[in-house]
Formats: C-alpha cells, structure tokens, sequence
C-alpha cells in the first residue's frame, strides 16, 4: 500500500486504526505495544488493518509491520484533519475506525457513523495531567477529561484492565460495549535450574 493510495474493494473486513504514535514512533511505549501486538494478532485473510499516526524525521510515510499498513503524516495536530480526509475518501470501503485516547484524540464521533466507531483506551489520565503539563493547559486537559470522553459513551470500547473499564462505567459509559482485553507478554520463562546457576543476585520487577 502507497503513502496516499486510495483504497479499493476488499473481500476483507477492513479496520482503520487511529493514534498519536505507533509501534516506530520516538515516544513508543507500552500503549503503541498493546496497540500493535492486538492489531498484529487479527488474521490477515480476514482482515485488512491500516493504522494512522503521525510522522517522525527518519520514519517511513508508509510501510507494512507484521500485516498492519502504517501510514505516517503530518504532526500530533494536522493528522486527525489527514484521518479526517482519508476516511472521507475511503468510507465505502472502510469497516470500523478504532479511535485511540491517550490524552490525544481523533474526535471520531464527529465524522465516524456510530456503527463504526470502537474506542480505544488504556486507562484515564486524571492526576498525570498535573504531572506531564504545566499550568494552565495541566488544570485545561484535567478538567476537559470527562466532557470529552463522554463524547465516546455509546461506543464500542476497547480497553486492557477491569479498573479502567469501572472508571468508564463512572462516566456513562454502557457496561454491556465495553470489552477488556488484558495485556500478555512474549517471554520464554528461564527453566528452574539455569536460574539456580546465577551466581549474581537478581532483581525482578513487574
């Protein structure tokens, strides 16, 4: 798939993926590994996922990773308008948007049917707002947070924990479309005895 290629038919359910950063992006963290390991793990006969974030200095504007077709445009701001166009261009063949909150948004409700909209999130931000930004936008996106996600209240909703999904349920969200699906892990557990050979003390962390 090219940088700005139209779609065409596909006997394919095809997902369009939202999000502020992917699995390549600079700042990639656990959010943009959730998000690429869950999308990575749909059967590519049956579905046909393109995943929309914005561009970085040194990434490509659109490659293939494990089935998903990145697509890479504009900055934090200018993509959701680039989302907004591509969608336009393309609904007669797109599926299902799944738009990602991790303080950044899409605003799918705006311009996504109901029918095709799945919300995406991790957990809510509340008290980080104070920590990541200073005032007055810290006291802006803390105070917004719950208008906004109430936006997405009717929609299918995507998330990893049982505590996130009751934090949602707090705003309005229907606890009947919400789906959690907790996070794994691609680890080969080291066997009991090469363990015991350590002869340097260890520390684990989860």
């Amino acid at each position: 798939m090219k940088y700005d290629e139209k779609l065409s038919k596909d006997y394919r359910i095809t997902i369009l993926s939202l999000s502020w950063r992917d699995i390549k992006s600079p700042a990639a963290g656990g959010a943009e590994v959730h998000t690429h390991e869950m999308l990575s793990r749909a059967d590519s006969k049956k579905y046909r996922i393109i995943h929309i974030a914005p561009y970085f200095e040194g990434l490509k504007k659109a490659e293939c990773i494990d089935h998903i077709h990145y697509i890479r445009k504009g900055n934090i701001f200018t993509v959701i308008w680039y989302a907004f166009f591509y969608y336009q261009k393309n609904k007669d063949y797109i599926n299902y948007v799944i738009d990602q909150c991790n303080t950044h948004r899409f605003f799918s409700p705006l311009w996504v049917r109901k029918e095709k909209r799945i919300f995406y999130i991790l957990q809510l931000t509340r008290e980080i707002w104070d920590i990541n930004l200073k005032f007055p936008f810290s006291k802006i996106g803390k105070y917004t947070e719950n208008f906004l996600l109430k936006m997405n209240k009717n929609d299918f909703t995507i998330t990893e924990s049982l505590s996130t999904k009751n934090n949602l349920i707090q705003v309005g969200f229907q606890p009947r479309k919400i789906k959690v699906i907790p996070v794994g892990m691609n680890f080969a557990p080291w066997e009991p005895e090469e363990f015991k050979k350590k002869s340097r003390n260890r520390f684990l962390y989860m």
